[in-house]
């Protein structure tokens, strides 16, 4: 028989309920009769004492015991095909039908990754769960085993690094996966889905930028034309290092496959679609945002005098250190004025959500023409409209108040800035640095680069004031 030691560092379910049940009635035994000596005391507060261990211990065990039945079910589901395929009853053509991937039985909630139909969800998110615990989990793993067993199965590339890369001993995420990420990014990083991205080959790239046209002129009959060429400069981008790092428990086994997928390729995209909305859109240039400026920094930056900068509209009023309140629907007319016609294809604003609803929609109702049964029901379109335009919710906007602060931005992003994409979202999977706690690494990087090229200029001169293809109202400096 096991000693409680033995039973508390491995015993099973059995041996714990059995144990409880041997002492329970030597305790009776002992209670039975009239505890007369300090052995016999001794005796049963020390049975007391591992009764109460073996309780703890068992319910811990239940609680494993129950996991494993709900993985066992998930992984039995995952691998039923939800409508069998009927047999002809010809062996050549019941093998081919046998050959057909199964749809798998929905489940999960996939809360984030909405790109697909639910079943083609689940699909990828499980898939994505077993390529992650066949690279991510030690070698000594029994799910890692039949993880990778999985992965041949199926097809999943399960790549590992060669020996002259400092990474040695993890895995790549494959290509298939990667979509995961990039919608992710794409959903929630309006910068990345409006400005115009262009594919890095090298490190460095340059993208040619038109700065000036042909000149045209009246001549008379026989007269002498003048030349004129347009011109041109380049936009150079660099490719920057974005990068997220993670642990995790290797108890993944106890946890619902779907949701691992799901959260974990939410939390890399949405870390990664943050980062570079901040440093497109408020980018003050600092290693903070990787040496990126953004559109509103931009567009401040062109002169110290605000009145000189020809994309920004100053609100009307005072008091922007407490309040928007002096902010009226004008001040946004001016803006939507300000913008060149080449750029009102393409326009829309990009402000934080409370902004929009605290300030924008607010002088919208005040404006009048609105019915009660409008503003109950409220704007059931995927994305509002204000002046005409669509309306992108930025998060990294501002949404308190300020003096001196470009609050709202409008116009064509994909004109006026270019994010450059030299390396796709890549993840890595370690799970050696980490072993002595039985915990995995999780790796996140991607190298890209934002330049916003085209805000307009500044002049003290009204007449040589030149808005580029994105405008901005910015708050008074008091």
């Amino acid at each position: 028989m096991k000693t409680i030691e033995e039973l508390i560092a491995s015993g099973t379910t059995a041996e714990v309920t059995e144990a409880i049940k041997s002492r329970t009635t030597q305790f009776g035994t002992l209670a039975a009769k009239s505890v007369t000596t300090q052995v016999e005391l001794d005796e049963m507060n020390a049975l007391d004492d591992e009764m109460e261990k073996l309780s703890v211990k068992l319910t811990e065990l239940k609680k494993l015991d129950d996991a494993k039945q709900r993985n066992a079910a998930r992984t039995k589901a995952f691998n039923t095909p939800v409508n069998t395929v009927p047999m002809s009853g010809t062996p050549a053509e019941d093998d081919a039908k046998k050959s057909y991937t199964p749809a798998y039985t929905p489940m999960g909630s996939l809360k984030h990754i909405v790109f697909g139909s639910r079943q083609e969800n689940e699909q990828i998110a499980y898939k994505f769960f077993n390529w992650f615990c066949a690279t991510g989990l030690r070698p000594d793993s029994g799910l890692r085993v039949k993880a990778q067993k999985f992965c041949e199965d199926n097809g999943i590339a399960i790549k590992t690094l060669n020996e002259g890369v400092n990474d040695q001993g993890g895995a790549l995420v494959p290509a298939e996966f990667d979509p995961m990420l990039i919608r992710l990014v794409e959903k929630y990083g309006k910068f990345r889905q409006f400005a115009k991205i262009k594919p890095m080959a090298f490190e460095t790239a340059s993208q040619p930028r038109r700065t000036g046209g042909i000149t045209t002129y009246w001549v008379s009959e026989g007269g002498t034309i003048t030349p004129s060429n347009p011109t041109f400069d380049n936009i150079g981008l660099v490719a920057k290092k974005l990068a997220a790092l993670t642990v995790m428990s290797s108890e993944i086994s106890e946890d619902s496959a779907i949701n691992l997928a799901d959260e974990l390729a939410f939390e890399i995209g949405f870390g990664f679609a943050y980062s570079e909305d901040s440093a497109g859109f408020i980018g003050d240039g600092s290693i903070t945002y990787g040496g990126i400026t953004g559109v509103a920094p931009k567009l401040k930056g062109l002169s110290g005098t605000i009145a000189n900068i020809a994309g920004l509209q100053v609100a009307t009023g005072t008091g922007y250190g407490s309040s928007y309140g002096a902010t009226v629907l004008p001040d946004f007319n001016a803006v939507v004025g300000l913008l060149p016609e080449y750029a009102d294809p393409g326009a829309e604003w990009f402000v934080h959500k409370s902004y929009f609803h605290n300030v924008m929609q607010k002088l919208e109702l005040a404006s009048g023409g609105v019915t009660a049964n409008e503003i109950a029901t409220g704007d059931r379109r995927a994305r509002p409209l204000f002046l005409g335009y669509p309306v992108n919710f930025v998060q990294v906007m501002p949404r308190t108040p300020a003096v001196s602060q470009v609050c709202a931005l409008f116009g064509d992003l994909a004109m006026a800035a270019t994010m450059g994409d030299r390396r796709a979202r890549t993840l890595f999977t370690d799970p050696y640095s980490l072993s002595n706690k039985d915990q995995i690494l999780v790796r996140a990087t991607e190298r890209v680069d934002i330049v916003v090229h085209d805000v307009g200029n500044a002049s003290g001169t009204a007449a040589d004031r030149v808005p580029g293809p994105i405008v901005g109202l910015i708050t008074a400096s008091s």
